[in-house]
């Protein structure tokens, strides 16, 4: 069986940011009712993060290797920016659904996930080869993600969208299904800035993670995983942000936190350097004109500035 050192946790909560369940239904006279249909699931990620969708696609092989004694089709698509990893076969997608049963999504993506799996039960009733059964997987499409085309709507005028399931959110279930969230929306920022004390600049650490404001309860889960006294938001509608500015907090509370429960993707590569600079304003080095260099060439290798070798 393929090793692999991703937390199933981490994997669910990297697919809360960067995964999605859609539905593909096309015209096709092969079909009796006219019309084909299956599900896909994705995984969007840059393309430098390559070598991390490779993990995920070893980790749910090796799902399918215990379940089914084989591997199944997943693929994963390169471009210049992005890779895709998409799956697409009913019997991979019944191995996603498993692992989304036992380690689940809790951010509103819990619904889409919710229709996408009776979507599938239809699916492996066979229920999709009639009129009627095809009906049933379109209501579901209506209330799935950004719901039905023009067309799909001329094509299918009775339809009536199933209810969107309602999602309460209890618990960030585990500190791995965090660290999947911020690998997929989080970031580590410095910043310099003028000002008047002896240097003339000022520098900050910032640490943040933005979700949409529907999910702001997701935000003070994150909180008090962090352990944080007090929430710190930057409301920006319809987006919501959890920054952490406070030097001490960053210190004893951020850092620690991400060396015990790693990145995986190469935002680490950023997590590491943002540690430098930490250190290196632990000692006050910041303040003096070398430091202060060296704080500047770690941050101008940082983020969308840093050369990655995607080769």
């Amino acid at each position: 069986m393929p090793k692999t050192s991703l937390n199933p946790y981490y994997v669910s909560g990297l697919v809360e940011r960067e995964g999605s369940f859609t539905w593909k239904t096309f015209e096709n006279n092969a079909y009796k009712a006219g019309w084909g249909t299956h599900p896909l699931f994705h995984i969007v990620l840059h393309s430098i993060d390559k070598e991390l969708l490779e993990k995920i696609q070893i980790f749910f092989g090796a799902f399918a290797l215990q379940g089914k004694g084989q591997r199944g089709y997943s693929k994963i698509y390169v471009t210049k920016d992005k890779c895709d990893y998409v799956v697409q076969s009913i019997n991979e997608i019944r191995i996603l659904l498993d692992h989304f049963d036992k380690y689940p999504l809790i951010t509103e993506k819990k619904a889409d996930y919710i229709l996408f799996k009776g979507m599938v039960d239809l699916i492996i009733r066979k229920e999709h080869l009639t009129s009627e059964g095809l009906q049933k997987i379109v209501n579901f499409k209506a209330a799935l993600n950004r719901g039905l085309s023009n067309k799909m709507w001329q094509a299918f005028p009775k339809t009536i969208p199933v209810e969107r399931p309602k999602v309460l959110l209890k618990s960030i279930p585990d500190p791995n299904w965090l660290v999947g969230f911020v690998d997929g929306e989080g970031s580590f920022v410095v910043t310099i800035s003028l000002n008047s004390n002896k240097s003339g600049f000022r520098v900050r650490l910032e640490f943040s993670v933005c979700q949409h404001l529907r999910d702001e309860e997701l935000m003070n889960q994150s909180n008090r995983i962090f352990r944080l006294w007090k929430t710190i938001m930057d409301s920006r509608s319809p987006l919501i942000s959890f920054r952490v500015k406070k030097f001490s907090d960053i210190i004893d509370i951020i850092i620690p936190f991400f060396k015990k429960y790693p990145l995986q993707s190469v935002k680490n590569l950023n997590f590491m350097d943002f540690c430098k600079v930490a250190e290196i304003m632990k000692v006050k080095g910041h303040l003096t004109v070398e430091g202060l260099e060296e704080v500047r060439d770690i941050r101008n290798n940082m983020n969308t500035k840093r050369n990655y070798d995607v080769s």
